[in-house]
């Protein structure tokens, strides 16, 4: 959601790993037949609910479609156009932060040639910036 969003843009993994991403409703079914069936019972038993066996998705899949189903529905609120940049390299990662951090820094540097709304915006972008 947070990648959706635009919140977050940039993630340290890789695209080829297989994430078990599981639906809600998978959870909450197991958990309520998981109750039924020990019911009444004083043991503790743990379930595990999955779906990378079956259905594998790697995490170069999921960015895809998230970012697909994001940008083509609207969100009040959306920072920006949902984009998510995965690398397990470091210096890529701090790259990429800085290609955006470069042009806000210039933008609030300018701020005294602003309008007030301009100026907030420039510290909207500088926060979500800094959270990654």
């Amino acid at each position: 959601m947070m990648v959706g969003l635009g919140v977050v843009t940039q993630v340290k993994g890789n695209v080829n790993y297989i994430g078990d991403i599981v639906a809600v409703d998978v959870v909450v079914a197991t958990i309520i037949v998981a109750t039924a069936f020990n019911f009444g019972t004083q043991s503790l038993p743990i379930y595990h609910v999955g779906s990378s066996d079956r259905n594998p998705l790697t995490w170069g899949e999921m960015r895809t479609v998230v970012c697909d189903f994001w940008n083509e529905n609207v969100s009040h609120t959306k920072l920006s156009k949902a984009g998510c940049f995965v690398t397990e390299n470091e210096t890529l990662l701090k790259l990429h932060k800085m290609k955006r951090s470069i042009p806000i820094w210039i933008y609030q540097r300018l701020g005294f040639l602003m309008d007030n709304q301009a100026k907030k915006n420039a510290q909207r972008m500088i926060k979500t910036v800094a959270r990654g």
